[in-house]
């Protein structure tokens, strides 16, 4: 199977949401089964974000770094 190229993108909540919400309800709400309403909280606004784009431009993983550096919500999807 051949390498794939990624970029990530580090971004703040507003640019990072529909991306990032989408992915994260799909890893941990559908396929892990976590509640809709665990999974969001009031950190989101105040965290750094990370999405990670293939080379086809799709987001397919997202991360956030809350304040204190704590690294939290990884989420890749499986495609």
């Amino acid at each position: 199977m051949p390498a794939q190229s990624f970029t990530i993108r580090i971004c703040n909540w507003d640019e990072a949401r529909a991306e990032a919400c989408r992915i994260r309800e799909l890893v941990f709400v559908r396929e892990q089964g976590v509640p809709l309403q665990v999974e969001w909280d009031e950190h989101d606004p105040h965290c750094g974000h990370a999405l990670a784009h293939a080379a086809d431009g799709r987001a397919v993983g997202t991360a956030r770094l809350l304040p204190d550096a704590h690294i939290g919500r990884m989420a890749v999807s499986k495609e």
